[in-house]
């Protein structure tokens, strides 16, 4: 368990810094929701410590794959795209 990712350096060069993130993560919820209760939940708004597992999958140029095998994992994936 736990988060794990591999990436190209020239993928993560093109990030903003981890500590910056954070910062544009907390000015934006602040700008666009600001009329809702979204501190409570900040695990689905990325913010805190939540933004910084969000950061590597914060550029356009992302693509994310599961190499997961474990069934229980794959549950909520019915009705994902074929690869190819």
């Amino acid at each position: 368990p736990g988060n794990m990712w591999l990436a190209r350096c020239a993928y993560v060069a093109k990030l903003l810094p981890p500590r910056v993130f954070v910062q544009r993560m907390a000015a934006f919820v602040d700008e666009f929701f600001r009329d809702c209760d979204v501190r409570a939940h900040p695990h689905d708004f990325a913010l805190d410590r939540f933004a910084l597992e969000h950061w590597i999958h914060s550029h356009p140029a992302d693509r994310p794959c599961d190499t997961s095998d474990f069934e229980a994992y794959q549950t909520g994936a019915r009705g994902t795209p074929s690869p190819d």
